[in-house]
């Protein structure tokens, strides 16, 4: 690897990160932000607008990271990280001078639309750029970034939240603008440190390059390639549903406090990062990504299972636990497995699964968000069954190991 190529990884780790730090920072404070410019909202209402609103941040991440994946394709990879880094610092800036829900809405469909442009690409990027032994490793690395960021928000918003209320600061104002207002800064910080040290652009494949044929065989690439996305789907219909729903049955008990969730989102990512640390070391031998996803569909499902029943915060945190270890498997490995396919350019490609991604977990943010009211717990029973429906299609669509190794 050159000097050049090593560069490569940290400013992308950067990016990633700072796009996952600002949803950290935004999803605690949502229900916050609702019942202040919707004051004396019943709780049903106040539910459905916090899902509908982490729903449509998603929904347009879904819309474009395809859009950014083509432009990436043609023009490279770097110019469109540093448009997505500047206007998601903008778009946290319109959050924050947000004085109605229609604002709160038009922010956060902007700041998907922006924030598309950063984990695809940096994917791309990096799996261009790594040795075929090492793109793994350097993709989980990209994957635990982004959990960095994710457990680094939601306690920095929390803090700063308990802080500028304890304050009364500025007399008044919204405490929301300071968390907003840092995450804001250091996405203008880390798109300075990409157009200074990313190295430019590695040569993109010409459209001619891409085939039908892959290491799966020619007949059943498009397929496969197909179950795979359709894994992304279902793997983040199950996060997203897992994340809002546990915003909601923690903000709405009074066994728990906002501390509680924030613990719970840490949990989380920490167990994530960890999991994809340790499976994707280079001590360990290498595990078939097939093998890795099926079991841990089925982890994940037993997972969503327990937090129904789990009354206390130790039930919370090995229920957590559980859903964050199987997560921290399979979307590292689905993610490796969409960069080895030569159906589509890889910048497209990766953003198709971003955005399928997106959708799953809007999905599963708005499921949560309306449903919650009326189901309550058994929103949870509906994710356990979709990710057991994920393992079983894992069984059948995925068998050949092929180059789908995770490390």
């Amino acid at each position: 690897m050159t000097e050049q190529t090593a560069w490569r990884s940290p400013p992308c780790s950067a990016s990633v990160f700072t796009a996952s730090l600002g949803y950290g920072v935004v999803l605690p404070m949502l229900p916050a932000v609702v019942n202040r410019l919707m004051p004396g909202a019943p709780s049903a209402d106040a539910s459905w607008h916090a899902g509908t609103v982490a729903g449509i941040y998603l929904l347009f991440i879904f819309l474009f990271a395809p859009v950014w994946g083509c432009i990436s394709d043609r023009s490279g990879r770097k110019p469109v990280i540093l448009v997505g880094l500047l206007g998601y610092a903008g778009t946290l800036g319109l959050f924050v001078a947000a004085q109605s829900m229609t604002a709160v809405y038009v922010a956060r469909a902007l700041a998907g639309v922006f924030v598309a442009a950063i984990p695809p690409i940096a994917s791309a990027y990096v799996s261009e750029s790594a040795r075929e032994g090492r793109r793994p490793r350097q993709l989980a690395w990209l994957g635990a970034a982004s959990l960095l960021g994710f457990v680094i928000g939601p306690a920095m918003s929390g803090g700063l939240l308990r802080m500028m209320t304890t304050l009364d600061y500025l007399a008044g104002a919204s405490p929301t603008a300071v968390p907003l207002s840092l995450a804001a800064v250091l996405a203008v910080l880390v798109a300075m440190t990409v157009y200074r040290w990313l190295p430019g652009s590695v040569t993109v494949p010409s459209r001619a390059a891409w085939g039908s044929k892959t290491d799966w065989g020619r007949d059943g690439a498009r397929s496969r390639l197909a179950t795979v996305l359709s894994l992304s789907v279902l793997v983040t219909f199950g996060l997203g549903s897992f994340e809002m729903g546990i915003t909601l049955q923690m903000a709405q008990s009074a066994r728990f406090s906002p501390s509680d969730l924030a613990v719970m989102f840490a949990e989380c990512s920490l167990v994530m990062i960890a999991v994809q640390v340790i499976a994707f070391s280079p001590a360990i031998r290498p595990i078939p990504g097939h093998l890795l996803v099926v079991p841990a569909f089925f982890a994940m499902a037993l997972g969503l299972s327990l937090l129904p029943a789990s009354e206390t915060l130790l039930g919370m945190v090995v229920a957590v636990g559980l859903i964050s270890a199987s997560a921290g498997l399979i979307m590292p490995a689905l993610t490796h497995m969409v960069s080895l396919q030569t159906v589509l350019p890889l910048g497209v490609a990766l953003g198709v699964q971003t955005a399928l991604a997106s959708a799953g977990q809007a999905a599963g943010s708005l499921a949560a968000g309306a449903l919650y009211g009326s189901l309550a717990d058994g929103l949870y029973w509906v994710g356990a069954g979709s990710m057991v429906f994920a393992a079983l299609l894992s069984m059948m669509q995925l068998r050949h190991p092929a180059r789908t190794s995770a490390t």
